[in-house]
C-alpha cells in the first residue's frame, strides 16, 4: 500500500507539472520538547505564542478542546499520503501543491500575473466556461462553488487582487485552514473522546470546529481533490476593531451592521477550499462555502481591521455585499495548450446499455417445479434464516452465506419476506438477498409479491432487482399498469427496466415519461435507455437533452454528442440561431463543436468569439484554436 501511494504521488507531480510552495509565514522557533504536544494535555493555557516551528521545521499550533484542557499539535502543512475518500485512503493529502503547469507565476510567487490570467483559457485541461458551468449552484452541487452571476475567472481575478493588496499570498491564506483542518484530522482519529473548541492563533482566541458531512463533494477541476468536511471557524471581535467599525461603518442599519460583522469574523468553509488556494488561488465565490481572503486574513490576525479595511479600497461593506462580475480582458490569440494535466481531454465514446444491468436470462417460470435441491440443508438455512431475523444492521454475514447456498435457499428467504409479523427491515433484508441470489426461482412469487397492492410498495420495490434480466412478457400489461399508477421516480425508473425486458414498445414510453416527468439521475438514465431501445434516434434525444436545465442529463447529452459517429451539425446551428435560447444551451452547441474539430462549424465557431457572453465567448477560443 505504502509503494502505491508512493508512486501515486509521484505520478501526479510529473502528470501535472506542479511544484512544491515554500512556506512564507514566519513564526517563533521553539525546543519541542518543551511543549506538550496531542495527546498530552495540561489545564493551563500556555504564554508561548502560537504557531510556532520546532527546530526540525514543524508547524506546531495550540489549541483548546470541549473539556477546556489545552494542547499544541503538530498541523505542518506538507505533502504527506493521499487523501480520497472514495478509496478511503486516509492521509494529509498533497497540501503544497501549485498548478504550475497553468499558472507558472503562481507557483513562484504565490500569486498570479495579470498577464497569467488574461491568457487562461483552460485550468487542469477543462476550459474555463465549462468550469463555470459546473461550479454554478444546482450543477455539481446544490450551494455550488460561486454565485450564478460569477465565472471561475472573474472570482480569481478579484481575488487575487485582494490578496496583492494585502501584502500576503494565496499559500499564505491557505496555512491556516490548513492547520485547523489538520488538527481535526489528527482529533479524528482519536475517536469522539476528544472535541476541538477553539485555536490559539496570532494571539487571539478563536472558536472552530469541522462538522463530519456524509459522502463527499467531488471537484470542478480534473484534480483528486474531494470534500466531505465542514471548517466552521471564527473569533470575537477586540473593542478597538467595534470602535474602527462603529467610527468608519455607522451610517448601517444594525441588522446591516450584524450582517457585515458576521461575514469579516466568522468563516463557514469547506476542507476542499484551502487545497484550491494554494493550487489555484481560488477560494470559491458568493455561495455559503466562500473561504474570503479579508476574512481569513482578520479571524486568523494575519492583518489588522485596518489593513483589511484598507485592502477593500476603504469600503468593507461593499466588498462584502458585492459579487465578482468583471472577467479578466480576454486575449484573442492562440491560448497555452500544453500536453498532459493541461491538454484538454477528449470525452470517450459512452455506452448506453439496458438498464437491466445483465444479460437476458430468457427464463419464463410458469409453474412451482420443487427442484431436488430445495430438499438440501434444510436445518443450515433455517438456521441461517433465524439469524437474519435477529441481526439488524450486521446482516451482511447471514445473507452471504445464503446466497452461496445458492437457489436452495429462495423458499426460506419467500417465506420470510411475506411473513407480515416481521418487521419491515427484516424483509426488506429478505429482498435484498433475494436480489443478490438473481435465482429464476423468483421470478413467478416475486410477481406475485410485486402486484399486491396491500404490501407497501417501497418493500415491493426493494425486490424488483431480483426479477431484472427475466423475460417477462407475460405479465407486461401489468406493468404497464404498475408503472401508471405509482408517480415515484425511482419506483417507475425499476420498473421501466422491468419492461425493458418484456416489451420495448412500452418500455420507451416509460422513459420516454420518465425524461419529461423527472430530473437528475433518473432523467439522465431515461436518456440513456431511450438510445439504448432505438439508437437510429439517438441525436434527436440527444439534442433535445442539451437544451433542458438540468446539468446531469444535459452534460451526458452533451459529451454524447462529442462522440457520436452520426452527427447533424446542422440542427445544432439552427437551434444556436433562434431566439432566446438560453446562454448555457449556446455554451453546450459551442462546447460540441469545438471538442468534435469538425470543419463545417467554422462560422460558428468565428460568430461565438463575437459573442458578448463570456461563456460562450471563451469556449469559442478554446474550440477555435485547438
Amino acid at each position: 500500500m505504502e509503494i502505491r501511494k508512493a508512486i501515486i504521488f509521484i505520478g501526479i507531480l510529473i502528470i501535472s507539472g506542479c511544484s512544491i510552495t515554500k512556506q512564507s509565514q514566519d513564526y517563533p522557533v521553539v525546543e519541542i520538547d518543551s511543549l506538550s504536544i496531542f495527546p498530552q494535555l495540561d489545564s493551563v493555557k500556555s504564554d508561548m505564542p502560537s504557531p510556532v516551528i520546532s527546530r526540525d521545521g514543524r508547524e506546531i499550533i495550540m489549541a483548546q478542546l470541549q473539556n477546556a484542557m489545552y494542547c499544541w499539535f503538530d498541523a505542518t502543512v506538507e505533502n504527506a499520503d493521499t487523501l480520497n475518500y472514495k478509496e478511503k485512503w486516509d492521509g494529509k493529502g498533497m497540501q503544497l501543491l501549485s498548478d504550475n503547469n497553468d499558472f507558472p507565476n503562481l507557483t513562484r510567487t504565490g500569486l498570479h500575473s495579470e498577464r497569467e490570467l488574461r491568457n487562461t483559457w483552460t485550468i487542469t485541461g477543462k476550459s474555463v466556461s465549462q468550469i463555470t458551468v459546473d461550479g454554478r449552484p444546482g450543477r455539481s452541487s446544490g450551494a455550488g462553488f460561486m454565485a450564478a452571476d460569477e465565472t471561475i475567472m472573474s472570482v480569481i481575478w478579484a481575488d487575487n487582487k485582494t490578496v496583492k493588496k494585502l501584502g500576503l499570498t494565496h499559500p499564505d491564506l491557505a496555512r491556516p485552514l490548513f492547520h485547523l483542518w489538520n488538527i481535526g484530522r489528527l482529533l479524528e482519529k482519536q475517536g469522539s473522546v476528544y472535541q476541538l473548541k477553539g485555536l490559539v492563533y496570532n494571539m487571539h482566541e478563536l472558536n472552530a470546529i469541522l462538522p463530519e458531512n456524509r459522502g463527499w463533494q467531488e471537484s470542478i477541476f480534473n484534480d483528486e481533490i474531494l470534500g466531505s468536511y465542514h471548517i466552521e471557524v471564527s473569533r470575537n471581535l477586540l473593542p478597538e476593531e467595534e470602535e474602527f467599525l462603529k467610527d468608519n461603518y455607522g451610517h448601517l442599519s444594525e441588522k446591516e451592521l450584524n450582517a457585515f460583522k458576521q461575514k469579516l469574523s466568522f468563516i463557514h468553509t469547506g476542507e476542499m477550499v484551502p487545497f484550491y488556494i494554494n493550487r489555484y488561488g481560488f477560494y470559491e465565490g458568493h455561495t455559503g462555502y466562500r473561504g474570503d481572503p479579508l476574512s481569513i486574513a482578520f479571524v486568523f490576525g494575519l492583518r489588522t481591521i485596518e489593513e483589511i479595511n484598507q485592502a477593500a479600497d476603504g469600503d468593507l461593506y461593499k466588498y462584502y455585499t458585492s459579487h465578482f462580475t468583471k472577467n479578466p480582458p480576454i486575449q484573442n490569440t492562440r491560448p497555452r495548450i500544453k500536453s498532459g494535466a493541461g491538454s484538454r481531454p477528449k470525452n470517450p465514446p459512452l455506452s448506453c446499455e439496458f438498464a437491466s444491468g445483465g444479460e437476458r436470462l430468457g427464463v419464463r417460470q410458469t409453474e412451482n417445479p420443487q427442484p431436488a435441491i430445495w430438499n438440501l440443508q434444510p436445518a443450515q438455512i433455517d438456521s441461517l434464516i433465524i439469524a437474519l431475523k435477529t441481526a439488524g444492521s450486521n446482516w451482511n454475514g447471514p445473507s452471504d452465506r445464503l446466497v452461496a447456498i445458492g437457489d436452495a435457499s429462495v423458499p426460506a428467504l419467500l417465506d420470510l419476506l411475506n411473513d407480515q409479523s416481521q418487521s419491515q427491515w427484516t424483509r426488506r433484508v429478505a429482498a435484498m438477498t433475494l436480489n443478490q441470489l438473481r435465482s429464476p426461482l423468483t421470478v413467478e412469487p416475486g410477481l406475485k409479491f410485486l402486484f399486491n397492492k396491500n404490501e407497501e410498495w417501497k418493500l415491493r420495490n426493494q425486490l424488483i432487482p431480483s426479477l431484472k434480466g427475466f423475460d417477462l412478457s407475460h405479465v407486461k400489461t401489468d406493468l404497464w399498469v404498475l408503472f401508471v399508477e405509482t408517480d415515484n421516480e425511482y419506483y417507475q425508473n425499476n420498473i421501466a427496466e422491468l419492461l425493458s425486458t418484456s416489451d420495448t414498445a412500452l418500455a420507451y414510453r416509460a422513459y420516454e415519461a420518465i425524461f419529461y416527468k423527472h430530473s437528475y439521475y433518473v432523467q439522465q438514465q431515461a436518456l440513456k435507455n431511450l438510445v439504448s431501445l432505438r439508437p437510429h434516434e439517438s441525436t434527436q434525444w440527444y439534442i433535445k437533452g442539451i437544451q433542458i436545465d438540468e446539468w446531469m442529463t444535459a452534460n451526458l447529452a452533451m459529451d454524447s454528442l462529442v462522440s457520436q459517429d452520426q452527427f447533424k451539425p446542422n440542427l445544432l446551428v439552427d437551434i444556436y440561431y433562434q431566439k432566446d435560447i438560453p446562454e448555457e444551451v449556446r455554451w453546450r452547441i459551442i462546447y460540441i463543436f469545438g471538442n468534435r474539430q469538425e470543419s463545417e462549424p467554422v462560422l460558428l465557431l468565428e460568430d461565438a468569439l463575437q459573442d458578448s457572453s463570456w461563456l460562450i465567448h471563451m469556449e469559442a477560443l478554446v474550440g477555435r484554436f485547438l
